[in-house]
Parts: C-alpha cells; structure tokens; sequence
C-alpha cells in the first residue's frame, strides 16, 4: 500500500547546515532526468530493497513507476540505497530488477539518487521546532542529506491514505 499523503512535524530544531530534509516532485525529476534515462524505459523496471532491520526484509518487485491517483501522471517510486555511513540504523540495500546487468542497475540508482538531492529539483528543508509539513506521498519523494550534528533530532511522521 502507497499511503498518498505525509504529514511531518518537528519535535526538535536541525542544526542549519546538516540533516536537510530533501523533497523532490517527479515533474522535477523528469525535467533533469539524464540521457540515456527516460520515463518509458523507468516505467518497464522494478526495484528490490533489502535491510537486515525489520527481522531482516526483502521486498521485491516494486514498480519504479507509479501513476498519480488523481492525474495519472508518472510518479516516481524510489529508496535511494543508505550505506551504513549514512545511518545509525542498518544500511538500506537497493537493487534494480529488469537490467542486463548489475552495472546498468548501478547507473540507474546512481542517477536517480544524484537527482533526489539535486539542489535543481530537491527543496532543502531544515526544520524548527514545531514546524508541520504535510506532502504528498505519490508525487513528492524525501529522503535527508547527512547529519553530522551530534546532537539529537526528532521527527514525527504520520502516513494518510
């Protein structure tokens, strides 16, 4: 289940020049998406994702394309991989499904990745104590720069479908 809308809060303030929150719309996705990359090549794979959290998941074939409910415009559907430089937690393992060979998957992540926190497509958002937030799940992706603080950060999320 894709849940459609996001609504964040900050319990805490972010540092002003680390842990960004990154929102990126598929319109913007698409207008920077780098040959030889197209949405109908995207719409024809799938995308895996594994972490040794969550009594170690694995979840396969997940579109990487999803139309809008409500306009039926492509949307992107993407994890960007999370090394376990870039978490507390387990690292977040990305593959994609359909491609000849690991290489062209490894071009796909990468690209998609690069754009998700392209300063041309992602808004960099950095939180106040008592923000809110609210996204749309289908349309927006977010991920989060680094967080090179020290210091603790909470954020509040509840999912709407």
């Amino acid at each position: 289940m894709s849940y459609r809308i996001q609504f964040f809060t900050a319990v805490t303030a972010s540092p002003k020049n680390t842990g960004f929150t990154l929102f990126a719309t598929s319109p913007m996705i698409w207008k920077y998406l780098p040959a030889p990359l197209t949405i109908d090549y995207l719409r024809n794979l799938t995308w895996s994702v594994s972490t040794s959290s969550f009594n170690s998941s694995i979840i396969r074939g997940l579109p990487l394309i999803q139309d809008h409910p409500h306009n039926s415009q492509p949307c992107l559907r993407y994890h960007e991989p999370w090394p376990q430089s870039k978490t507390a937690f387990e690292a977040t393992n990305v593959m994609i499904d359909n491609v000849t060979t690991e290489v062209e998957g490894k071009a796909v992540c990468d690209a998609l990745t690069a754009l998700l926190h392209d300063r041309r497509v992602a808004l960099y958002h950095t939180w106040e104590k008592g923000d809110l937030l609210v996204s749309d799940n289908v349309l927006a992706m977010h991920t989060r720069s680094d967080f090179t603080a020290g210091c603790d950060r909470e954020l509040w999320r509840i999912h709407v479908e």
